[in-house]
């Protein structure tokens, strides 16, 4: 789907008390992507098996990505990854991070201090009629095959569903868990999921979202490879990346179809809150906060009708929770002049089902100046952790 922002990698990585705080965010809507070609080797997308069904494709005016299990395997470093912000590892069993340890979240034994990875997507068929058997998989992933989340989108034969497997705390899968079923073949649908690494066995948390509601709160795979793969990862699995994975059944008949993916986006941190969306007005936000580092957090704000541009400055401050929202305040820029001072309240209704999110700002300056807006996302994202 067509967004402000392309294609984005952005790193922040600040020394400070002796003590490394990273973050890395990607975000793909694949505009200027080349399309009827191969996702692999295109903006750090790869997918080096050409036996794949998959391509870049236009669709309703929109660039997209198309992909089927026409052909499967039990492989899985061939198979599509997203772009992997830490490179693709090279010795799990002793480097687990890559050498990377800011690029990836995960518990500490594998030498990253981050411990939460988001990652969402679009998604929808890609015929807008059945196609039974129709099955990709997707995986928060070290970018080897190291998965610490699952879900599967299924065609039914008269709907979508998404199932999940959790594992136990002696590593044995259970599952399918229907998560979400009777997903219109007609429509654009999202997921997401959202892991809390900690340190120690059996405590991961993992949350999973379908069309912005919590549908599922279950473990990472941590026990699998406690139990299973000590040996192949004695020092855990940390995740980085989103793996497409397309294995089991083929299905013939989707040879061409399957599903279209847009919107990918993933981000490794430290629980930092964080959103970006447009309103009706087309008034678009942006900010990212962390309590524990209030001098690293960021707000932009753009209003086209009144032309005007806010970019904080000198971090956040006065942040406060309440329930699934924030308040900030902080000193800013606006049209790039000094002397202007924000609050800032935004709430994540994902997780209420009741919509995307809500945001306020108020804006005071020199000459008596006041601005105020208070508004629903009609697109974007917020996501809040209360404290």
């Amino acid at each position: 789907m067509q967004r402000l922002i392309r294609v984005m990698i952005m790193g922040i990585v600040i020394a400070m008390a002796g003590t490394m705080y990273a973050t890395q965010v990607l975000f793909t809507d694949f505009e200027g992507f080349m399309t009827n070609a191969s996702i692999d080797r295109q903006n750090g997308w790869s997918a080096t098996n050409p036996a794949w069904d998959q391509k870049i494709v236009s669709f309703s005016g929109n660039t997209v990505w198309r992909v089927s299990n026409a052909v499967t395997s039990g492989s899985f470093g061939d198979m599509p990854f997203a772009p992997r912000l830490g490179g693709t590892p090279l010795d799990t069993t002793t480097n687990p991070t890559n050498g990377s340890p800011g690029a990836f979240a995960g518990e500490s034994s594998t030498g990253t201090s981050l411990k939460h990875f988001q990652a969402g997507f679009s998604f929808r068929s890609a015929t807008g009629t059945s196609q039974p058997g129709a099955r990709i998989t997707v995986s928060a992933d070290d970018g080897e095959g190291g998965r610490q989340s699952f879900i599967a989108l299924e065609d039914t034969g008269t709907a979508i569903q998404v199932t999940t497997f959790d594992v136990d705390s002696n590593g044995n899968f259970i599952g399918p868990i229907i998560i979400a079923s009777g997903l219109s073949y007609s429509s654009w649908h999202t997921t997401r999921v959202e892991i809390e690494f900690e340190d120690g066995p059996n405590n991961d948390v993992v949350m999973y979202f379908v069309d912005g509601r919590l549908v599922h709160t279950g473990p990472s795979w941590e026990q699998f490879y406690r139990n299973f793969q000590s040996a192949l990862h004695p020092l855990g699995v940390p995740v980085q990346t989103l793996l497409f994975r397309l294995s089991g059944n083929a299905c013939a008949l989707c040879m061409g179809g399957g599903y279209f993916i847009d919107n990918v986006a993933l981000s490794v941190g430290n629980e930092e809150d964080e959103g970006e969306g447009e309103d009706n007005d087309h008034n678009h936000m942006k900010f990212q906060e962390n309590p524990s580092h209030p001098e690293n957090g960021q707000m932009q704000y753009y209003d086209p009708a009144q032309n005007m541009s806010l970019q904080s400055v000198n971090g956040v401050g006065s942040i406060s929770y309440n329930n699934t929202c924030v308040n900030f305040a902080g000193d800013a820029l606006v049209n790039g002049n000094p002397g202007y001072v924000y609050t800032f309240a935004a709430c994540d209704l994902q997780v209420l089902g009741t919509g995307i999110g809500t945001f306020t700002i108020n804006v005071a300056g020199p000459l008596g100046f006041l601005y105020q807006r208070s508004a629903a996302l009609t697109s974007g994202y917020v996501s809040i952790h209360p404290r």
